[in-house]
Order: C-alpha cells, then sequence, then structure tokens
C-alpha cells in the first residue's frame, strides 16, 4: 500500500476552522458561548491526533449549545461529531450531523458555511458510494460560494472536485480542476488555498509517474509550509517529497525524507501514518537490493498495523514479506506469509459479505414499507384526482410565469457577463501596456548601466592607470628625495591604487559583472558574503540542481531581484538571520528569501502605495514568473520566486 498522503484531510482542516466560532446569540450570556467556543477550540486542534478527545469534547459543546439554544455552536459541533465519524467509516451517521449542520446554516442565511457542508458531505457520500450524489453536492457548494463570491471557498470546491475525480482514477479532470483551483489561488494570493490545489496536482502528477513535476509540486509546499504552522500536513508532504525521491531513484535522499516525516509522525502520535511509513522504507530497500533491510521494516510496519488493528496495512506487509523471501529462496517462510496474506483477505471478505447482507436486509425491509405506502396511495388517488387536475392548472400557469422570469434573468446576466468581457479586456490591454513600459524602462536602466561601467572602467580607469604608471617612473628617484617627500610620494600611490580597485568594483556592480561571468550561484554567494561581512545578520545560501548555467537574462533578473530584496530586510527587517534557497527542477526556478525580522502586513502596504512590492512583482512578471511575499508582524517574511527556465 505504497500511498501518497492525500489532500483531504488538508481541506477538512482548513475550510472547517471557522466553523465553530462565531459571535453570541442574543439568548445565550457571553460567558457560556466563549465555554463552548473554546471547547470547539480544542476539539478542532485533536480532530487529527486524538479522535476520541475531538469527539468527547465536541458532543460537551453540543449538550451545552443546545440547553442555551446556541444555533452556531450546535452546527459547530455537528461538524466536528461529523468529521470524526466519516474518518472512522461511520457514514450514515456523519451525513445526519452534516446535513442538520447546513439546515442550521441555511436558517442563519450563513451561506459560506452551507457552501462548506456541501463539500464534507460530497465526501461522506462519496465513501457511500453514491458518486453522482457526491458531485451534485459539490455543484450546490459553488453555487453557493459563487453567489456571495467567497474565492477561498470557491478555490476549496474545484480542490474537491479535483479530489473526487483522483479517487475514480479519473487524472485528465482531476487535473483540470487543480489547475483551476491553483490559478484563483495565485490571482488571489491565497497560500492555504494554493497550496492544497498543490497538494491535489503533485498527487495526479505522481500517479502519472511524473516524478520530477510531482516534486517540484511539493517542494513549493515545503517552502510555505512553515507560515500556516501545519506541522501534521507537512509531515505527510515530507512523506510525498519521499516518494518522488525514490521514483527518481535519488535513494539517498528519500532516506533522509522518509526519517524526518517519521520523526513528525512520532511526534504527533500519527501511527497509520507510521505504519504506512516503514512499508514505503521497505519497498524502497526491496527495490535497490537490500531484503533484510527491507524484512526489517516491514516487521515494524506489520507490528504497528497490528496495535492500530488496521488489517489492509497489514494484509500488503504479508504480501510483500512473502515476495522477498521468495527472492531469497526461503520458500518455506514465503509460503507461510502467503497463508497469513490469504486468510486475512478472506476474513476481510466475510466482513464485507455480512455487512452486504446486512444492508440487502435493509433494503428489502425498506421496499417493504415502500410496498404498503403504495397500496395505501392507490386508496387516496380517486379522492386526490379533483385536487391535483386544479394543482395542475395552477402548476402550468406557475410554470408560464417561470419561464418569462427565467428568460428576463438569463438576459441580465448574458448582458452584465458581455459587460464583464468587455471590462477584462480593457484591464489586459492596460496590464499589457504596463508591463511593455515597464520592460522598456528596465532595459533603459540595464543598457545605462552598462553604459556607465563602460566609462569607468575604459576612461577613467585607463586614466588612472596612466597616473600610476607614471608614479610608477618615479620609484628609480625616490631615493633622492626628502623623507617628507617620500611619506607623500607613498600616500598618493596608495590613494591610487585604492581608487582604481574601487573603479573596478563599481564597473562589476554595476554590470552584474559576477553574474554575466560566473553565474548566478557564486554571484549569490558573494553578496551573502558581503552581508555576512556586516556583522549584523548572519546569511546562508542553499542551492540544489544549480550545476548549469541559465539564461544570462534570468540570471541578472533573479540577481536584482534578490539584491532588492536583500536592501529591504537590511533597511526595515532588523532581521538576525536570512536564508536563500534555489531549487531548479526540470524547467522551473524556484527562490526562497527567508529572514526572522519584525515582518509586516502585507495587505497594509499594498494600500500604502508602496513600491518596493510593485517592483518585484513586475520584474517577475518580465521574466514570465511570479512573485509572492507572505509576512506577518513579528513573524518574519518569506519571499518566493517562481521562474520558468523553459519555453
Amino acid at each position: 500500500m505504497r500511498k501518497i498522503r492525500s489532500v483531504i484531510n488538508l481541506l477538512l482542516w482548513y475550510i472547517f476552522l471557522p466553523a465553530g466560532f462565531a459571535l453570541p446569540s442574543l439568548a445565550a450570556s457571553p460567558s457560556d458561548t466563549i465555554k463552548i467556543n473554546q471547547l470547539l477550540k480544542q476539539s478542532l486542534s485533536l480532530q487529527r491526533v486524538n479522535e476520541d478527545s475531538c469527539y468527547t469534547l465536541a458532543a460537551e459543546a453540543y449538550k451545552l449549545a443546545q440547553q442555551i439554544n446556541y444555533p452556531k455552536g450546535i452546527r459547530g459541533a455537528f461538524i466536528r461529531m461529523g468529521s470524526v465519524l466519516m474518518t472512522r467509516g461511520y457514514n450514515d451517521s456523519a451525513l445526519a450531523f452534516i446535513n442538520q449542520a447546513i439546515v442550521i446554516s441555511q436558517s442563519l442565511k450563513d451561506y459560506r458555511s452551507v457552501a462548506q457542508g456541501y463539500i464534507l458531505k460530497s465526501y461522506i457520500v462519496q465513501a457511500k458510494g453514491q458518486k453522482d450524489s457526491a458531485f451534485a453536492s459539490l455543484y450546490q457548494s459553488l453555487q453557493y460560494s459563487e453567489k456571495i463570491y467567497d474565492t477561498a471557498t470557491i478555490i476549496s470546491t474545484h480542490t474537491a472536485m479535483g479530489d473526487m475525480n483522483f479517487d475514480y482514477k479519473e487524472y485528465g479532470r482531476a487535473l483540470q480542476q487543480y489547475e483551476t483551483a491553483l490559478a484563483l489561488a495565485q490571482s488571489n494570493r491565497l497560500i492555504k488555498e494554493r497550496k492544497n490545489a498543490l497538494a491535489g496536482k503533485g498527487n495526479v502528477l505522481y500517479k502519472q509517474n511524473q516524478y520530477a513535476e510531482a516534486l517540484r509540486c511539493y517542494l513549493q509546499i515545503d517552502s510555505v509550509s512553515k507560515f500556516i504552522h501545519d506541522d501534521i500536513g507537512n509531515a505527510q508532504n515530507l512523506n510525498n517529497i519521499a516518494l518522488c525521491y525514490a521514483g527518481l531513484k535519488q535513494e539517498k535522499k528519500a532516506l533522509v525524507y522518509y526519517t524526518l516525516a517519521l520523526d513528525a509522525y512520532k511526534k504527533f502520535g500519527m501511527k497509520s501514518e507510521e505504519a504506512n511509513l516503514y512499508y514505503n522504507i521497505a519497498i524502497l530497500y526491496k527495490d535497490i537490493n537490500l531484503p533484510d533491510s527491507a524484512i526489517y521494516f516491514l516487521t515494524l510496519s506489520n507490528t504497528l498495523a497490528t496495535e492500530i488493528q488496521e488489517p489492509e496495512q497489514l494484509m500488503e506487509g504479508y504480501k510483500l514479506l512473502a515476495e522477498i523471501w521468495a527472492g531469497k529462496g526461503d520458500y518455506l517462510k514465503a509460503y507461510r506469509y502467503h497463508v497469513q496474506y490469504n486468510q486475512l483477505n478472506d476474513s476481510m471478505l466475510t466482513v464485507e459479505k455480512i455487512a452486504s447482507i446486512s444492508e440487502m436486509q435493509t433494503k428489502y425491509d425498506t421496499e417493504k414499507k415502500e410496498q404498503q405506502i403504495v397500496l395505501l396511495d392507490q386508496q387516496n388517488k380517486t379522492k386526490a384526482a379533483q385536487r391535483n387536475a386544479l394543482i395542475a392548472g395552477s402548476a402550468v400557469l406557475l410554470l408560464a410565469l417561470f419561464v418569462l422570469g427565467f428568460y428576463y434573468i438569463q438576459r441580465n446576466k448574458i448582458a452584465r457577463k458581455n459587460q464583464e468581457i468587455a471590462e477584462q479586456k480593457i484591464v489586459s490591454l492596460l496590464n499589457e501596456t504596463e508591463l511593455k513600459t515597464y520592460n522598456a524602462m528596465i532595459e533603459g536602466q540595464e543598457e545605462e548601466r552598462k553604459r556607465i561601467a563602460t566609462d569607468l572602467h575604459d576612461r577613467l580607469g585607463s586614466m588612472l592607470a596612466t597616473v600610476k604608471l607614471l608614479f610608477s617612473s618615479l620609484d628609480s628617484k625616490i631615493d633622492r628625495m626628502q623623507k617628507e617627500n617620500n611619506e607623500q610620494f607613498a600616500t598618493a600611490k596608495s590613494l591610487l591604487d585604492e581608487a582604481c580597485g574601487e573603479v573596478r568594483r563599481i564597473s562589476h556592480n554595476l554590470s552584474s559583472g559576477i553574474v554575466m561571468s560566473f553565474g548566478l550561484v557564486p554571484a549569490l554567494e558573494e553578496l551573502c558574503h558581503s552581508v555576512d561581512q556586516s556583522k549584523l545578520i548572519k546569511c546562508k545560501l542553499m542551492a540544489y540542481g544549480m550545476d548549469e548555467r541559465l539564461d544570462q537574462t534570468i540570471e541578472l533578473g533573479v540577481y536584482r531581484m534578490v539584491q532588492e530584496l536583500f536592501s529591504n530586510i537590511l533597511k526595515h527587517a532588523k532581521a538576525h538571520k536570512v536564508t536563500v534557497q534555489l531549487n531548479h527542477i526540470e524547467g522551473s526556478l524556484n527562490v526562497t528569501v527567508e529572514d526572522d525580522g519584525v515582518g509586516f502586513d502585507v495587505e497594509e502596504k499594498r494600500k500604502s502605495g508602496g513600491m518596493g512590492l510593485h517592483n518585484l512583482e513586475k520584474r517577475a512578471a518580465q521574466l514570465n514568473g511570479i512573485y509572492t511575499v507572505d509576512s506577518r508582524p513579528g513573524k518574519g517574511t518569506i519571499s518566493i520566486i517562481e521562474i520558468p527556465t523553459t519555453i
């Protein structure tokens, strides 16, 4: 069962985060509602690490909310309890809770919660095997979220549609939904939603054996996960990174990330994930022909799977052990494990048969009751005939009115849509014009830098060199000069040497000589070294996949952007450490600059009209890339530059 960690748990964590927290109702005292919200908050924090405690706290919150008639608290408790029951496979009970939560949200006219409720409902009915109902729930979520222009929930709905198609192995459709969600998240700078969409996209690419592309998605997730404080989700992402490296036959890197994920799983008590991770490590050792190590980790996996009662994981472990012992030539042990695999498989089939028989019995009882209802209906048909005729006439009239109303509404929608398209074309044209103007300005700046650098080097540099030669010719006569003249001569010569060196340095800085001559990494190393020498900030540079030179335009553009970020950090951040990380993976360069400074409010900075963020975004757009920044006061800043390196 070599599986990637699903994005579904992440979605349930994010979109229902505020479900139990709301303003107090008029009928409830502040102290009561505060206690209920605290219970729901504690329940939420335990949802992925201790489901029993999560459910118990939610049930306690429900009792208190019911006593004081606090609908929002009841809804929050229903969502928490329904989520736990869904993960444990009690789908009917889970569905009952979520349906009640949706009804409460509708009565409160909280359409955002209604949309999110339908997302959760879609996962439950999908688990019950009702594919059409699952997609219908997601379309209802989309209608509600689009009605109130809730971009975050719209993105979550598209991601959930991607999950649904992914589970049904319709990978092309899944990828389309993830790409839609990703585009919306990027354009609206919603980092958490973008992370979820990237996770879904990475899962599809991994299933299609596109390991390098999947790895790029997972590495992007890793670069922003610190800011959303989702340590559990990041642990699952580390497992996915390891699987990609294993698929790329880079076993050492895979083991490094497996170890990181294992430490996190143990920290949070995630035994199911830990058992699966041991299984993945065993497959890695089997693939590199180290069967004894594979057997060791399979034993750990099976022991843990037995402890937490996960028969599917245990069954897969027995199956793989049989294969490994057969490969070692020990057919007796291979046979024993194969027998254990068959016995466990048969017992699981028996359980499924019992459940199927029970379900059939329930259907039979239901059909029997329905037949009795049909008989009663037939007795009442005669009495209802005249009433039905009247109702039918009224229905025809109402239908005609509805058609006329629908036509009028559709005509207005089409008119509004045409107006929106026209406005979008104007905005697109303005953006294109602005980008061309900015490109011309940047090119002009670079040309002016080159001209000044050339003048400094060729003209002023040559003049200084000539003066230095004249001074050097006086060396033979210096012995005949007085002591005071000797000192003046030495001082003038030292100043002249320093002036020549300074002209050379200014010329190189203006023309980005290190970048052009040696490449982006040496230039950034020199930049980090300069920052280190200030003794104020410690700078660290990490580069992966940068063995070959990139296009000079890309290298120079990225260098200028990092220069500007360093300038901002030195001026405003009050940081002690700054880390620069470069990842170049098959046609894409990802640059992350992170500091531990005072941080800032990104939206406030944009509203204030500052040019710094605008300039960085324009520079990235000039290279067909994107620039993203995430920062909060007191939490440092992380800047991410993503540039395509192939056409």
